[in-house]
């Protein structure tokens, strides 16, 4: 986000990682707290998760140091928001599972979700990717990301599971980065069931909002270390990525009366894909040594023909949780045109969203959220609601 600049963070070890941030209970000792967070440390070092052995696949020695890449990067862009990275990301966390041990454990899990391809599993502590063919620079998209999310505030509460015949105390997730867990139990031994935990989980789009766009902003604005040639290739992507949005912004506004409704969906279109969603272009080098020599706009235009056709067959590769970011730029956007007393510029206000997320500071931004869109807006957006829809300048 642009709230965060890199910075070569020193190197420092801890014994172990404070992978939680708080236990809310008033049922639970301190030492009970304590064990409880001792165990998901065991299991952070571990890393022995039984439900994906038998269809790990083992990384490949490039990996590993795309791992220890994303640690670094991961690490500079907290420091530079003011926050200290939680766990440091090592290799070992890293898990590339089989499509079909993938969805079992998902199952197993009761994770729902549409395609699904990587997670960071709370309760076991650990990074799970679904096996495919990666580039770098997916997958380093894909373990910074869910680093990200390992990085991000966790609290747990306890839960009353005490029945007729029995008492108990069950410890479930209550916050993890933005996302709210509004737990309840139902069931009873007296009806003849069993206890179980429900419930709804609130903030998930604004959720993978921030970690998405803080995901994207690391890898277009951070000097992420790649192999040569991939270096080369994504250098040359990101050059004529900014040529196309600027020339695209160029005939808006000289000729966007001459445009057909096809042309101008067509480029609105593109320049949705270039500015929020492309990771790397196809063929920018080349369109680059046609274009650098004399600087031909012709050749511009049929960059944009090739890849509004690269679009639409799906040959771009591109960043997830683009609805997500998008939602949150709008957001960020509004909130800065209402609150110019505030905030003096868009990285105070990615800031906000950031210390929510990473450090837990959520009245601040709920605050701000019910000031700028009006009482209840705050929950409405946990709900998944674009709260952006009725904000007009007439408001501000």
């Amino acid at each position: 986000m642009s709230g965060v600049k890199e910075q070569i963070p020193p190197v420092s070890k801890t014994e172990r990682p404070s992978i939680l941030n708080r236990i809310v209970s008033e049922r639970l000792s301190a030492e009970e707290k304590e064990q409880i967070t001792e165990e998901l440390c065991d299991k952070l070092e571990s890393q022995d998760i039984e439900e994906i052995k038998e269809g790990e696949v083992e990384l490949s020695p490039r990996q590993v140091e795309l791992a220890a890449e994303a640690n670094r990067l991961i690490a500079s862009a907290l420091k530079s928001a003011g926050i200290r990275p939680k766990i440091e990301i090592t290799s070992s966390m890293i898990h590339l599972v089989r499509p079909d041990v993938f969805e079992r454990y998902l199952v197993r899990k009761n994770i729902k979700g549409d395609s699904i391809v990587a997670l960071t599993s709370f309760e076991d502590e650990t990074v799970l990717i679904k096996y495919q063919e990666y580039g770098e620079l997916q997958f380093l998209d894909r373990v910074i990301h869910e680093a990200l999310h390992m990085n991000s505030f966790v609290s747990l509460q306890a839960v009353d599971l005490t029945d007729e015949t029995e008492s108990g105390t069950g410890v479930v997730k209550r916050r993890a980065g933005l996302r709210m867990k509004e737990t309840t139990v139902e069931g009873s031994k007296k009806a003849g069931d069993k206890k179980v935990m429900a419930g709804r989980t609130f903030f998930n789009d604004l959720d993978e909002a921030v970690i998405g766009k803080l995901t994207v902003d690391i890898i277009r604005n951070f000097n992420i270390q790649l192999s040569p040639e991939v270096k080369s290739d994504f250098e040359k992507s990101e050059k004529l990525r900014k040529l196309l949005i600027e020339r695209i912004t160029k005939v808006f506004n000289e000729k966007s009366s001459e445009l057909s409704e096809k042309e101008v969906l067509e480029l609105v279109g593109l320049y949705a894909v270039l500015n929020w969603q492309a990771m790397l272009l196809p063929e920018a080098g080349n369109f680059l040594e046609m274009y650098e020599p004399r600087q031909d706009t012709l050749v511009l235009e049929q960059a944009i023909s090739f890849y509004t056709e690269q679009e639409a067959n799906g040959s771009i590769p591109y960043f997830v949780y683009n609805p997500q970011r998008l939602m949150l730029d709008k957001l960020m956007s509004d909130i800065l045109k209402k609150n110019e007393g505030k905030f003096s510029n868009s990285r105070e206000v990615a800031l906000l969203f950031i210390k929510a997320s990473f450090e837990g500071r959520v009245l601040p931004l709920a605050r701000v959220i019910e000031s700028t869109f009006g009482e209840g807006s705050f929950r409405r957006l946990g709900e998944g609601e674009d709260i952006t829809d009725d904000f007009s300048e007439e408001k501000s």
